[in-house]
């Protein structure tokens, strides 16, 4: 039907499939997507944006290259040139882990990838409110919170540090402590 809408052209990977991460030239969420990539023996180019002049970073969002206007991006093209965008780094991770099946990253059977899941979306949890803080023009709460010398911004930043993370941090220490007992 000529009416219909194309479908998305999927790239088909294979050997010679390269791999390109892009990245501020610092380690915050890039270096465990290094680390694995590195541990999974798969090769990749190390782009580095620098933090100083964000010149190509802005160029970057402007064209479009940065499908959520952020970083890490893992650009993954395909040996017939056909190139996706990966991003949030959850998906980069699982990606990685999953194209080198042997490497331990992440279970194959799902029970146990849910599982995996289920403490990177607890961790993402835990960091949402840090990061509401930390971009708040991102977050649309410079306005609410005052800015980042701001009364709202302190009590929150307060509560982060008395309420949040000690409460996040116990469900972690009660998952690790209950899974030593199924060992």
């Amino acid at each position: 039907d000529p009416t219909e809408e194309p479908a998305a052209k999927a790239c088909k990977l294979a050997a010679g499939t390269r791999l390109e991460l892009i990245y501020f030239d610092l380690g915050g969420k890039g270096d465990p997507l290094r680390l694995a990539m590195k541990h999974a023996g798969l090769e990749f180019e190390d782009t580095r944006l620098s933090l100083s002049d964000r010149t190509r970073f802005d160029l970057m969002k402007k064209q479009g290259m940065l499908p959520f206007g952020q970083v890490p991006a893992l650009l993954v093209t395909a040996k017939d040139g056909c190139t996706e965008k990966l991003v949030q780094t959850a998906s980069i991770i699982r990606f990685i882990a999953k194209s080198a099946p042997t490497s331990g990253l992440y279970p194959e059977d799902p029970l146990l990838a849910s599982r995996v899941d289920a403490m990177v979306d607890q961790a993402t949890d835990m960091m949402s409110s840090v990061l509401c803080v930390k971009y708040q023009e991102r977050f649309g709460f410079a306005g609410a919170l005052g800015g980042p010398e701001g009364e709202g911004t302190k009590k929150v930043e307060e509560a982060i540090q008395t309420s949040v993370m000690p409460r996040h941090l116990g469900f972690f220490e009660e998952v690790l402590t209950n899974s030593w007992r199924e060992l």
